[in-house]
């Protein structure tokens, strides 16, 4: 499965059959690019940043063979656009850095 964030905000999630590659889910989480995106160490949360100076958590559950969907849990603001984010191992923590 392969996540990818795209300047009009949106996340698209797709995952590859024998051949060819097929949507599994598409939500737009930012009114700006998406900057950066981290999965926690299992997967099951994920957090995007975007140029809008938001951050988004979602939590994930799996579909089967095809990978994990996303539903949001909340956000939170930044002072400016955030540029990059990774967990902690545990994935109880979330370390931002931001342009500014």
């Amino acid at each position: 499965t392969v996540y990818a964030g795209f300047e009009d905000g949106v996340v698209r999630a797709l995952y590859r059959t024998k051949s060819e590659w097929k949507r599994l889910q598409v939500f737009k989480p930012h009114n700006a690019a998406v900057t950066a995106m981290a999965f926690t160490s299992d997967g099951a949360m994920l957090a995007t940043g975007g140029a809008d100076n938001n951050i988004f958590i979602f939590s994930g559950t799996m579909t089967s063979d095809k990978g994990r969907t996303f539903e949001p849990v909340g956000f939170i603001e930044m002072s400016s656009t955030v540029s990059s984010l990774s967990w902690r191992s545990d994935g109880q923590a979330l370390l931002v850095t931001c342009m500014d």
